[in-house]
């Protein structure tokens, strides 16, 4: 009797598992894979569409909120000119009061006007148009403070 080598036998058996392996892997493991890298995808892909609506609703945002703050800006200048003109046309009648006011009786001319403060102080005729432009002044930022506060408020 003659022993059968074992090496054919073994050979054999490599040939039959390379082949089911690849069987295994071109088969069954490909449609698993293509599956998963199927639903990865669509996950890219349903990232990528929310990424994208979320930068466009962002922009709009941003737009709308460049667009109030034009606006508050817009108000504040014209609040700002119409403060100017006002205290303009005022120190413009100040002057013009003081340039109309009578000559003394005797043609002599009289001391500087002067004007009496509740704290008894003397005020120059001069310092009524240094006291509208400093409230002019004071208007101005106090409108330009109220901006920056209606800007901050519409970030909100």
């Amino acid at each position: 009797m003659s022993i059968l080598p074992t090496w054919p036998i073994a050979a054999g058996c490599l040939a039959l598992g390379i082949l089911g392996g690849a069987y295994v892997d071109h088969q069954i493991m490909d449609a698993k894979i293509q599956k998963i890298t199927a639903a990865h995808t669509e996950q890219l892909r349903v990232r990528e569409v929310q990424r994208a609506t979320d930068e466009r609703v962002a922009r709009e945002r941003e737009n709308a909120l460049a667009t109030r703050a034009g606006q508050i800006e817009q108000e504040k200048e014209n609040a700002i000119n119409a403060v100017r003109t006002d205290a303009d046309a005022l120190i413009a009648r100040l002057r013009q009061q003081a340039a109309s006011k009578p000559a003394s009786p005797g043609r002599v001319p009289s001391a500087a006007a002067t004007c009496e403060t509740p704290a008894g102080a003397t005020v120059p005729d001069r310092a009524g148009e240094d006291l509208v432009r400093l409230a002019a002044r004071a208007d101005e930022l106090r409108t330009a403070l109220g901006a920056c506060y209606q800007s901050y408020d519409s970030l909100r």
